[in-house]
């Protein structure tokens, strides 16, 4: 427990884009109170909140109020919007292994929980002192009370419910005559149960929006199967069993869409959106043999309007692993969006396109030094984002980018420049001494404590790591890579950029 007895009051404005019909928006301000009862055998001292907005969380702040002697956390937010999405955190503790990363915050309540501006609610968390785990939904007791109690209620059972039920054998997923049975179909109608014995508690907007979320989940792990299962068992087979497969799949995969849910209220679930484009995806797929984002952007404009056509469109920019040469496609895609969140989004995707001048950062290095972009006109600049405990950061140092460093190690036109978005300074130190993430070779930067707060990150959009950008000698993106497998490739590109730009090897 902590010795302090006064309260920290943080009031913020947050205007976000309009994702929400006009009568529901009102040209006051609100006020939203959140009262945090904590119980836990080691009482943290500070507990955090993330509060964004229905759609897009690169804006997303992070506030944080001291636990009061008697367990009490209460964040009082000021807000412009009229409901958007919350979670709350605790630090990890000094003797965790992940303190001081990218990865320093753990939630303690379900993630993204939907709020109201004019939501009081008081969440008293307990967490279970039989079990280690820090998973919410293992973890942790939960009573929701106050104004607007009922959605987090029904939010946190409904998926709680769906995560008991039992989830089929991806084996049994099809059967003889390839007719397909969702996995998770048991998960999704239990928590879909529980949503219609309870649906008197809450709006019909809640109510649609909470069932859309739990019909569009588990969609990555779906859409996964369903792909290898055709490339491995159907892609080769004759014309009358693909032909019967992709029927049969189709047929399925649209009666379990039968919700009768708005438009309006599905173009504000991220699942939801997030499951039709690889739905969108896979059929197009299984159509055409293989992956377009040139097919799947004319299936959107061509199949879906409004809000949800717009958020469509910016997902097939998000998961396009070729963003570099989407140049056209971007322009033309922010002729055709009027949503205005989606427009912000596509310009910080644009940021990354080959072509746009690259974001002067001024960052510090190991010895407090502020270095700037602009510090290196006239070289190649290769910049690599990562945080301590990314698997894949480290696999692309040890794989690729230390094997690069030693081969252009001759050369200094060609600079390497590694940036943590680590939370803590000597946790980042450490790394970089560890050589798992990088090496004392390149220029190594730090966002200062900021983490996916900094405006270099926000910037970019990156919420993904690792990721890699390629500068050349007049400060502009020549590409944007959110992986590279193997040190050739990126060698090839580091001489593709030489040559354009007629450089000439230094010693």
């Amino acid at each position: 427990m902590i010795n302090r007895r006064f309260l920290i009051s943080i009031v913020f404005s947050l205007i976000v884009g309009s994702s929400f019909s006009q009568d529901e928006i009102n040209s006051k301000l609100h006020e939203f109170n959140l009262t945090i009862k904590y119980n836990a055998p080691e009482l943290e001292d500070t507990l955090y909140l993330s509060v964004g907005n229905l759609f897009y969380n690169n804006d997303d702040l992070l506030l944080k109020e001291p636990i009061k002697e008697n367990g009490y956390c209460r964040f009082k937010i000021t807000t412009g919007s009229y409901r958007g999405r919350l979670t709350v955190f605790k630090k990890r503790k000094s003797t965790d292994v992940f303190k001081g990363s990218f990865s320093d915050y753990i939630p303690i309540t379900p993630t993204n929980m939907y709020w109201d501006a004019s939501d009081s609610l008081i969440i008293s968390i307990t967490k279970k002192a039989d079990f280690k785990s820090d998973y919410v939904y293992l973890g942790y007791e939960y009573i929701f009370e106050g104004k607007g109690f009922q959605k987090y209620l029904l939010r946190f059972k409904s998926d709680s419910i769906s995560f008991d039920a039992p989830c089929c054998d991806f084996k049994q997923a099809f059967d003889s005559l390839y007719k397909y049975t969702d996995p998770y179909s048991r998960q999704i109608e239990a928590g879909i149960n529980y949503l219609n014995k309870n649906k008197a508690l809450v709006s019909k907007y809640y109510y649609d929006l909470l069932k859309a979320d739990l019909i569009s989940s588990k969609s990555s792990n779906r859409f996964t199967f369903l792909k290898d299962f055709f490339n491995d068992k159907i892609k080769l087979k004759d014309s009358l069993i693909s032909n019967r497969f992709k029927r049969n799949l189709f047929q399925s995969l649209n009666e379990a869409e039968q919700c009768n849910i708005p438009a309006y209220i599905l173009s504000q679930s991220k699942s939801y959106i997030y499951y039709l484009y690889e739905k969108i995806n896979f059929q197009n797929l299984i159509s055409n043999g293989f992956e377009s984002h040139e097919m799947n952007f004319k299936t959107i404009i061509t199949n879906y309007k409004g809000d949800v056509k717009d958020k469509l469109i910016v997902q097939s920019f998000l998961a396009s692993n070729n963003l570099n040469k989407l140049n056209e496609s971007l322009e033309r895609a922010l002729l055709i969006i009027n949503n205005p969140e989606c427009k912000v989004a596509l310009s910080r995707l644009r940021a990354r396109t080959p072509g746009f001048l690259a974001y002067n950062f001024k960052l510090p290095d190991t010895a407090g030094n502020i270095i700037e972009l602009d510090d290196f006109k006239g070289k190649i600049v290769l910049i690599d984002f990562w945080f301590t405990g990314c698997g894949g950061c480290a696999k692309l140092y040890s794989k690729v980018l230390k094997n690069a460093e030693k081969h252009f190690s001759y050369d200094s036109n060609i600079v390497f420049i590694s940036v943590s978005i680590d939370l803590g300074k000597e946790y980042w130190l450490k790394s970089i001494k560890s050589n798992v993430y990088t090496s004392s070779q390149s220029i190594n930067l730090y966002t200062g404590g900021q983490g996916k707060d900094h405006p270099l990150i926000r910037y970019y959009g990156i919420s993904m790591y690792p990721t890699v950008l390629l500068v050349n000698p007049e400060g502009k993106i020549y590409k944007y890579f959110s992986s590279i497998d193997n040190t050739e490739f990126l060698i090839s590109e580091i001489r593709n950029v030489q040559t354009q730009n007629q450089l000439t090897f230094t010693k």
